[in-house]
């Protein structure tokens, strides 16, 4: 099996399987260049960059199109400003390679990275999801990988015995079977500001087996402007986190049951550090309205699986959601 564009004939590169990377941009006319480089330097060959410009107000556009000049693979998708979740769906209904993957705008990817997740792939007979580990740069220049040591299973073996969901891979590291997607109509969740590909990645991982490789194959970037690096704490940019698990939660019902008991703690653990965080940070009138909304899945929580401290807590958090100074000496704790 050929990979090495340096020794492949424009005939053995056509023969590869294609694969569809997608690439969500908003205004990062400062950070593009590097990312689509990192693309066009792959040594597999047989890729399309799919890049959706999510509404740009900067010159992202123009860089864009002086790769465009050069590499006909590059298509290039504008739409009105939805969010990345919008961004990605697009590029996923434009796509039309056998596989999928994804780079944001301000990531980069190694020369080698579709080698090691196509080969890796190849090598599984009946893999159609495989990932490979992502080093986080910090802007203070320290770096680490991204979630626990990469290992295989469907969604239950990602869910750690405290309920919460243990993603070893970053997205800019998975090579994804198209028509798999597409079967199973899997796309990313509109609306979510933060971790909007977490709905994402446990649908896919009811309907197949992850199968990880413990090789970087991307660096992510942690920037102050990032939706994971905002430094004040909103109950409105958060509360995605919560929504998406009643939005999916049918999906998982019915392709993965096995999953759901460990899906719906998982669930009531999300709540309740939700809910935790509005207290802590100082929204305590949130923090009540949230406690009677969800009443019933922080009780099951308080007396499910778990740490015994975090559900001691949680029947803190119940017993003095109406008492604004005890909720927020809890909160202190």
């Amino acid at each position: 099996m050929m990979f090495y564009s340096q020794v492949c004939t424009e005939e053995e590169i056509h023969s590869m399987d294609k694969i569809s990377v997608i690439m969500p941009a908003y205004n990062v006319e400062r950070t593009i260049d590097k990312s689509i480089q990192s693309v066009f330097k792959q040594t597999y060959q047989n890729w399309e960059l799919i890049i959706v410009d999510d509404g740009s107000t900067d010159h992202t556009k123009e860089k864009v199109f002086s790769w465009m000049n050069k590499e006909p693979r590059i298509i290039y998708l504008y739409q009105t400003n939805r969010g990345v979740s919008e961004a990605r769906n697009t590029g996923l209904d434009r796509a039309n390679g056998e596989y999928i993957s994804f780079l944001d705008a301000d990531d980069l990817w190694l020369p080698e990275t579709l080698q090691i997740l196509y080969g890796h792939m190849k090598k599984l007979p009946n893999a159609k999801f495989v990932y490979g580990k992502t080093k986080e740069l910090f802007l203070d220049g320290h770096n680490d990988l991204v979630g626990p040591t990469a290992h295989d299973g469907y969604l239950e073996e990602f869910i750690h015995t405290n309920n919460e969901l243990r993603l070893a891979y970053h997205i800019s590291g998975v090579l994804i079977n198209l028509n798999l997607l597409r079967q199973y109509n899997i796309y990313f969740e509109s609306g979510i500001r933060v971790s909007e590909d977490t709905g994402f990645f446990i649908e896919v991982m009811c309907v197949t087996k992850a199968y990880g490789i413990n090789k970087i194959v991307s660096q992510y970037v942690r920037r102050n402007g990032s939706a994971t690096g905002m430094q004040k704490w909103k109950p409105k940019d958060w509360e995605g986190q919560v929504v998406i698990y009643f939005r999916i939660e049918r999906f998982v019902q019915n392709h993965r049951p096995e999953a759901i008991s460990s899906f719906k703690a998982m669930r009531n653990y999300v709540i309740y550090r939700y809910v935790l965080n509005c207290i802590r940070n100082g929204h305590l009138s949130e923090g009540k309205l949230y406690i009677h909304k969800w009443k019933m899945y922080l009780q099951e929580f308080s007396i499910g699986t778990g740490r015994l401290n975090d559900k001691l807590k949680c029947r803190l958090m119940m017993l003095f959601s109406d008492y604004p100074l005890l909720l927020r000496y809890l909160g202190r704790l």
